[in-house]
Formats: C-alpha cells, structure tokens, sequence
C-alpha cells in the first residue's frame, strides 16, 4: 500500500460491535482513517471478514485486509520486538496480553511502513489491559511519527454501547461470535455475543 494523503489514521477493525464504534467515532472525531482487518488461514473468519468489509463500505473508508501467517517480510522486526518486549516485561501476569501484544506491534509497523501516524485500537469495557505499557511504547514511537490512540480506556461497556447509539452505529451488520452454530450463525450466548445484545436491545 502506497503512502495515501487521504488517510491519516488506522482502525483495526475485527468487524464487531467495539471496533465498528471505534472506527466510526475515528470519523467523527475528522480523521480519514484505513479499516484495517487481519485474516487467519489457520481459521475459518470470512464472516467476520465479510462484516467488516460492509462495515468499511458503509462507512466510506477505505478497507485493508492482511494475512496474518504470510506478514510482510520487511516489517519492522525491532519496532515488534520491542513492543511485544514492552508488554510481557518480567511480569508473568503480563504473559496474557501476549495476543494484544502481536496485534498490536504487527498493526504498528504496518502504520509506519505506510507511514499512517495514528493507530486507532478498541482496547476497554470491561477487559483488562496495560496501559502503562502502551505509554512505554508511544515514547519509542515518537521518533517514528506514530502514536497508538485508545479512547476507550477507562470507559465501561455501557459507556461504549451509549456512543455507539449516538453515533448510530449499524451494529446489526457487525459479526462478534466467538462459537458460532454449524449454520454459520452467532450463537448468541457467549461473551461477545451478550455484549452484542446489549447494544441491540439500548
């Protein structure tokens, strides 16, 4: 992907109900921002894909998708060292954010090989994260005019679900199972899909 005037920003987006409203508040706020979505061989996701796919053109934002078993060869390999480094520390409580670790430093040199200065991601609710690590990590990226932006620190899930009605959000078309039936459809009781209920039924 070539450097693009038109984007200023990056969303990664799982084409779920968290992502979506962050990727729509990202357009409210006036940036022009990338919908960035990762796919797995190793795991059946089209309808996530698909969903954040319709989700992007709705919105009218560009969508990118990447493989993640077959990553760019020329990713900037200490920039993903030192921030998957940041995160585990010597703390082995730390060892459970080993996956937000990767999606974020593969998100992060992905931004600055297309030199994309904002990196949006939906880390809240009710989910634990170190954001102290992230702050580590936007210091080192200072000298690569990057910086993560995660604006629903703080915030509960209800908090989102009211931003996600103001901003009139189609949560309807997002895809947030975690189980889905053998029909292909979300299943409707497990943990991302009670979160969907609840902003269905705001």
């Amino acid at each position: 992907m070539a450097p693009n005037e038109n984007i200023d920003s990056l969303v990664l987006i799982s084409g779920g109900p968290l992502s979506t409203t962050l990727l729509y508040s990202s357009i409210a706020s006036g940036d022009k921002p990338l919908a960035l979505h990762y796919i797995m061989k190793s795991r059946d996701l089209s309808t996530s894909e698909n969903a954040s796919k319709e989700i992007a053109s709705e919105a009218k934002v560009t969508f990118r998708t990447l493989n993640v078993d077959e990553r760019n060869l020329d990713f900037n390999s200490r920039i993903m060292a030192t921030i998957i480094r940041e995160f585990m520390g010597n703390d082995e409580e730390k060892e459970r954010q080993i996956g937000p670790a990767i999606l974020i430093s593969m998100t992060v040199t992905y931004a600055i090989k297309n030199h994309i200065p904002k990196v949006y991601f939906s880390l809240g609710g009710e989910d634990k994260y170190d954001f102290n690590a992230i702050d580590n990590i936007n210091k080192i990226l200072e000298h690569h005019n990057c910086q993560i932006l995660t604006p629903f620190r703080g915030k509960k899930s209800s908090d989102i679900i009211e931003e996600s009605r103001k901003l009139k959000i189609p949560i309807d078309k997002t895809w947030a199972c975690e189980t889905p039936t053998l029909k292909g459809t979300e299943c409707e009781i497990c943990y991302k899909c009670k979160i969907k209920k609840k902003y269905l039924n705001k």
